[in-house]
């Protein structure tokens, strides 16, 4: 590589079912708190910075040139179902052996934040939300009415959601100890709990694993998810939206909010609401992603992407593994303009992941009640390595079924086509959905 790509994206076309595959639903990771937090509610109960293709042009091949920045298409559908991937991975050491100590990411660096170890699958999420945040937003400036932007919405992340939480009282049950007997579920809390989107499972599933009683750790992100999806349509309603610097301003007061609770390892719970609203830590944790993406977008004409640029990005992260605490805010800004170079590289093209469908919310829903069924069937634990080897194949095809079964039909029809690419000295071309 001579020098960094010098790319300056114009405006952008996208397709108006872009938003229905977008991250929405594949966003989502739980880590060992996380786990043990649910475990409770389980036992009671008885889911661009890279506005376009990098357009660039370059003075070095591995940044891309104008003959591909010129092409549409972009690497998000492989990008999600890669971030639900190292979930998994990450996983497969909690699930298999009751901590993450010997996860890849924790292993070098040894960070833990926000009471977590830091581990790919903690990037894993927050990747998920960055890329919501930014296709989301542009979801809502090509809604028809509201009630347009949350059909749309309610469509993508309820139906797989819901169809994996009953699985999950009713089916794993059975599978994980032989029992049908369903007097734990009440009919009104199952109702309720699947409304506000939280998970629910048996009190005796699993007995013999690591984590007794959890059947899907797995489920508590999405209704972060769908929380932001509600933010979106307070900020663009109050019309704060449409104006970046008020949207920078809630960015930085998210990441200072982060950076205190990272420094202080806060983790409380508000009685009666917080069942609903979710944990004060969490947000904290996961709102500067979300926000990144926001501002990602509003920003979409005036962020350069290049080589040289996620070189920088790789070397801060690597720097501030020696001063844990500053990852707090280096990870979400260098790992989100990592995410969105990748996605929009001129060079580095994965397009054909979604051809027969996406993946990769189903992958991320299953993946977990499917570890700990091969736990149980290994005997209570089993090799992490192993573990993924077996389960990461079984979840994509968990999430073949899922979207083949159940999401595509609450989706608009249609091939989605990917976001196009306008290049600084490239015609800005249309397609009636700028």
């Amino acid at each position: 590589m001579k020098g960094e790509a010098s790319v300056k994206p114009m405006s952008q076309a996208t397709n108006a079912n872009d938003d229905d595959r977008s991250a929405d639903g594949a966003e989502r990771e739980v880590v060992m708190s996380s786990v043990s937090t649910h475990a409770e509610d389980q036992a009671s109960n008885s889911s661009s910075l890279a506005s376009v293709p990098s357009a660039a042009t370059s003075d070095g091949p591995s940044a891309g040139t104008l003959a591909a920045a010129s092409r549409p298409g972009n690497n998000f559908d492989f990008l999600r179902l890669f971030l639900a991937a190292l979930v998994i991975y990450s996983h497969s050491y909690a699930i298999a052996e009751g901590n993450e100590d010997g996860e890849v990411l924790y292993r070098i660096f040894g960070i833990q934040l926000f009471n977590l170890h830091m581990t790919l699958g903690t990037f894993a999420v927050g990747g998920f939300f960055v890329i919501s945040g930014y296709l989301i937003t542009a979801s809502w400036e090509r809604r028809k009415s509201i009630g347009d932007y949350f059909r749309k919405r309610i469509g993508r992340i309820y139906p797989g959601f819901v169809a994996c939480n009953l699985i999950g009282a009713f089916l794993i049950p059975y599978v994980a100890i032989q029992s049908g007997a369903w007097q734990h579920l009440d009919p009104l809390r199952v109702i309720g709990q699947t409304a506000i989107l939280r998970g629910i499972g048996h009190p005796e599933a699993f007995l013999g694993n690591i984590f007794p009683g959890v059947t899907n750790g797995s489920l508590w992100s999405i209704a972060y998810e769908f929380g932001c999806y509600v933010m979106i349509a307070l900020l663009g309603l109050s019309g704060l939206a449409a104006r970046g610097a008020w949207l920078i301003a809630l960015l930085v007061m998210s990441l200072v909010v982060s950076f205190a609770f990272a420094q202080q390892g806060w983790r409380f719970f508000i009685p009666g609401i917080g069942h609903i609203v979710g944990e004060p830590m969490f947000w904290a944790r996961l709102l500067p992603y979300y926000l990144i993406g926001v501002v990602a977008w509003r920003y979409r004409d005036r962020i350069r992407y290049g080589n040289v640029g996620a070189i920088a990005a790789i070397a801060l992260l690597a720097i501030g593994g020696l001063v844990p605490l500053s990852w707090a805010l280096l990870l979400p800004i260098a790992g989100a303009y990592l995410i969105f170079w990748f996605a929009f590289h001129a060079t580095i093209r994965i397009r054909g992941t979604a051809r027969y469908g996406d993946f990769s919310y189903g992958t991320y829903l299953y993946g977990f009640p499917i570890q700990q069924l091969c736990v149980q069937a290994w005997g209570g634990s089993m090799n992490p390595l192993l573990l993924c080897a077996i389960s990461l194949p079984l979840s994509i095809l968990a999430g073949a079924i899922s979207w083949h079964a159940v999401e595509k039909w609450f989706m608009r029809r249609g091939r989605p086509a990917d976001i196009k690419s306008k290049s600084i000295v490239q015609p800005a071309r249309t397609d009636g959905h700028t």
